[in-house]
Formats: C-alpha cells, sequence, structure tokens
C-alpha cells in the first residue's frame, strides 16, 4: 500500500463495484440502532420478521417534523411523499 492514497486502496479502486449512498447509511444505522434496543433477534423467525416489518412501517408512515413537512410542501410522511398522498389524516 506504499505510494497509494486509502481511496484507491478502498472501492474506488474497483470500477465495477456497487457502493452504497449516504442515505441508504442512514436508514441502516437507525435500524441497527432499534435492533441493538431490542438485543437483536429474540424468538423464533416469525416474531424477528414481524419486529422489522413493524419498524419499517413505523419509519415509512410516521410523521416527519415541521421543518421536513414544510419543505415537502405539506406531506407529511417518506410513504406520502413517495406516493403524492396519504391514506388516513391521523
Amino acid at each position: 500500500m506504499v505510494g497509494t492514497t486509502v481511496r484507491d486502496a478502498a472501492a474506488y479502486g474497483h470500477p465495477g463495484c456497487h457502493r452504497t449512498s449516504n442515505m441508504l447509511d442512514r436508514v441502516m444505522q437507525r435500524m441497527d440502532r432499534h435492533l441493538f434496543g431490542t438485543q437483536y433477534f429474540h424468538g423464533g423467525r416469525g416474531t424477528v420478521e414481524l419486529n422489522i416489518r413493524g419498524w419499517a412501517l413505523i419509519c415509512n408512515f410516521a410523521p416527519s417534523n415541521p421543518m421536513t413537512v414544510k419543505k415537502h410542501l405539506g406531506k407529511k410522511s417518506p410513504a406520502e411523499r413517495l406516493n403524492g398522498f396519504s391514506y388516513y389524516g391521523n
């Protein structure tokens, strides 16, 4: 590695490889915090699946903070911004 930069040694040295985005990393960090808080995977496979599905639903349908709502012209949740409409008002 003498004479190379860290950037060349990382994924940037491989032009065809996939890279993650910052947006994905932020979501995955929140998921990791949730899993840590629930002590990762306890119970059976069905319980684990329901746990992650519930977490994903909350992330997608929970209202954003007022600044984000204002920025996105009144759309309150990520699902509403993606779909363009809200299923229910509450």
